[in-house]
């Protein structure tokens, strides 16, 4: 009796031992610096694909400088779309860090594939991790928070009028006309909004330069689903280089030039056709794209070419 006791005791205490020695084993391998940076990295990266996955799909047919971004410039051009439309001024984390090219890239994408953004300006602050590497901004806008909510009404208003007297057309191509030439007769050329190179002057205000022209027309002919884009580049006039802005829009599977400016004739307050639905061949001979905007389609015009010439 008293050996299969101590056989038991012994049993016993030589089970508390080894569990001892896997408990120091484990207590050691918790705590070890590798493996609590790689469980740290582990969650960063679960929460990043959590937010990911949350986001809402973005139409690359509507919106052609997103779909030159490659996978972490889309998240950083999620991140600067997200926080413009909540209005956030505070300094934000972007999902991934990336060199500063990459981020500018994306925030110039948002400009010109959202021209209802109005309110956002056109450059941000960055801070670096490292010399390259970019972590988080800060967006900057035109006006306090406090007033964007009017403002985008007001601009809702004009854009919803328009919007429903070109539904009452058939087409996509009598729909186009319509708006461009509501916008011809609604915009004066005006040099004084040259800091204000936005949809909402050309809308509220009835004024803009080339960049107010097209984001106005981009807007409301997206608000029609036909997809319309914002094409910044180079004119050469008089002999004189400048920076100007147009639109390519889509119909049917045909691409064309809109120079909604060039044909607004304020001085005899008449709507020429000249740069109305054109190709790339014709309007090169003035026009020249740059940076982003050379990866747009290639505007080889169609059947919708020189209607009302």
């Amino acid at each position: 009796m008293k050996k299969n006791i101590l056989k038991i005791f012994f049993i016993v205490i030589c089970l508390i031992f080894l569990n001892g020695c896997s408990f120091n084993y484990y207590f050691y391998d918790e705590y070890d610096p590798n493996t609590q940076f790689l469980e740290e990295e582990k969650r960063i990266e679960a929460e990043r694909q959590k937010k990911i996955k949350s986001r809402n799909y973005i139409d690359e047919t509507m919106n052609p400088y997103f779909s030159l971004l490659n996978n972490e410039e889309k998240q950083i051009y999620y991140d600067i779309l997200e926080n413009a439309n909540s209005y956030n001024k505070e300094e934000f984390e972007l999902t991934y860090q990336i060199p500063i090219d990459n981020v500018h890239k994306a925030f110039l994408s948002v400009l010109y594939d959202n021209p209802e953004l109005f309110w956002l300006k056109s450059y941000v602050y960055y801070t670096y991790e490292g010399e390259e590497e970019v972590i988080s901004i800060v967006l900057k806008y035109y006006e306090d928070i406090e007033e964007l909510d009017i403002m985008k009404q007001k601009l809702n208003d004009v854009v919803d009028k328009v919007v429903n007297e070109a539904n009452n057309l058939s087409t996509a191509i009598e729909k186009e006309k319509y708006v461009h030439d509501y916008l011809a007769k609604k915009i004066q050329y005006d040099m004084d909004m040259k800091e204000d190179q936005r949809a909402y002057g050309a809308l509220v205000y009835d004024k803009a330069v080339c960049s107010g022209y097209a984001k106005a027309f981009q807007l409301i002919m997206r608000k029609l689903n036909i997809p319309t884009f914002y094409v910044n580049g180079d004119i050469t006039k008089d002999g004189d280089l400048g920076a100007h802005a147009w639109n390519i829009i889509k119909l049917d599977e045909d691409y064309y030039n809109v120079d909604l400016t060039w044909n607004d004739r304020d001085k005899d307050n008449t709507i020429i056709y000249k740069y109305f639905n054109i190709s790339d061949e014709e309007i090169n001979s003035n026009h020249v794209r740059k940076e982003l905007s050379e990866k747009l389609p290639n505007a080889l015009g169609g059947k919708y070419s020189n209607l009302y010439n």
